[in-house]
């Protein structure tokens, strides 16, 4: 065994001696889910949201953890009927989520970025299309929040029928 073999060997095993104690829980609903995303707050209250698939059609669904407490069952945040995919979410010190992802009309062939807001000692809203039905959404987009509940959200989008993309943003702000 090499020097750096061996060094490698007690940097391992130190590591791995000092890992804090976890505990494993299930919150996502029957069905296949994926692409999770997860936050947590100064007060150790934790929001999670992922892509859920029924069978069907692709959702979004979120399960909020307090301080102390189970996680929620899981409730579907999309609107019901199209397809709802690519989460991301953000989460202020106080608690405030914003969550935002890509939906699909299959009727109409359009992409939508939508988002949906749970206040600290709120519920979800309901979704809300923030994209322009004029624009076709690429699914780069970003949200972010800062203490005062102001945010922001980001995405590049192709506008009309043209090749050209722009960067566009949304802001909002969640009241108590």
């Amino acid at each position: 065994m090499s020097k750096w073999s061996f060094f490698l060997s007690l940097l391992l095993c130190a590591c791995i001696s000092k890992a804090p104690a976890m505990t494993l829980t299930s919150i996502s609903a029957s069905g296949s889910s994926d692409m999770p995303k997860i936050k947590i707050d100064s007060s150790n209250n934790a929001v999670a949201v992922w892509e859920s698939f029924d069978g069907s059609i692709y959702s979004i669904q979120a399960s909020k953890k307090t301080n102390g407490a189970d996680w929620t069952a899981p409730q579907t945040i999309s609107k019901t009927g199209r397809d709802s995919v690519l989460p991301s979410i953000a989460m202020d010190s106080k608690g405030n989520v914003v969550a935002i992802w890509m939906s699909f009309d299959k009727d109409h062939g359009i992409n939508f970025i939508e988002s949906a807001i749970l206040p600290t000692e709120g519920v979800w809203s309901s979704a809300n299309i923030i994209s322009s039905p004029t624009e076709n959404p690429m699914s780069d987009y970003q949200v972010a929040i800062n203490d005062n509940g102001t945010f922001m959200i980001t995405w590049g989008s192709y506008v009309g029928l043209s090749s050209n993309s722009e960067i566009r943003v949304a802001t909002g702000l969640i009241t108590d």
